[in-house]
């Protein structure tokens, strides 16, 4: 399943992408399988390549490197396998040459269109640094889809920005992964939990 994106100003306009790059997970083997995406700037050049590393037999992991391959930092998963098959919430920290800077949730719950998703971003002590909200949006299918904004509350330095985008994208693809694609449909109906779903 294909999954990509937008990424928009406040006013709504479009100033980059981000989408797949050869990435070839069926429902059977898309949470374990790694990913590798790739966002494009205004121009639609390559400007960062987000690489998702994990499974539930390992912690995920999100790799972020600029266009020309080297190292900005990850988003390493902190909770334990245990605390994601039972909840809808996998705690993750934002790491910088192997230093933590932040930490964060990223809610795991699309079956419920209306909740409430705002994660505060930021250190264990002290102000967030940034949020992430999610808002369902009609879209005329039977498939859930939302919106996602990511609010930088105080001013941050490279590479922090790029680290905070992987992550407003790390629930945007989260989401699309447990809700799947328009053939999942009929298979929602009646369907057990997963780790992300825990019905």
């Amino acid at each position: 399943m294909d999954v990509s994106c937008a990424l928009e100003t406040q006013s709504g306009q479009q100033v980059g992408l981000i989408r797949p790059r050869s990435n070839r997970s069926s429902a059977i083997n898309r949470e374990v399988a790694d990913l590798s995406y790739e966002v494009l700037g205004p121009g639609g050049a390559p400007i960062l390549s987000l690489k998702r590393l994990g499974g539930l037999a390992r912690r995920h992991t999100i790799v972020v490197e600029d266009a020309t391959g080297r190292h900005l930092g990850r988003i390493r998963q902190t909770s334990s396998v245990w605390r994601q098959m039972r909840t809808t919430r996998i705690t993750v920290a934002l790491e910088v040459g192997g230093h933590q800077v932040a930490t964060t949730d990223i809610c795991i719950h699309p079956r419920d269109r209306f909740a409430a998703v705002c994660e505060p971003i930021g250190p264990t002590v002290g102000p967030a640094i940034a949020t992430v909200e999610r808002q369902w949006r009609s879209v005329g299918t039977s498939n859930d889809f939302f919106d996602y904004t990511l609010s930088c509350l105080q001013p941050t330095v490279h590479p922090l920005p790029e680290l905070l985008l992987a992550t407003a994208f790390a629930h945007y693809l989260y989401d699309r992964l447990a809700v799947g694609g328009p053939l999942e449909t009929y298979q929602s109906f009646g369907r057990g939990g997963t780790w992300h779903d825990p019905r």
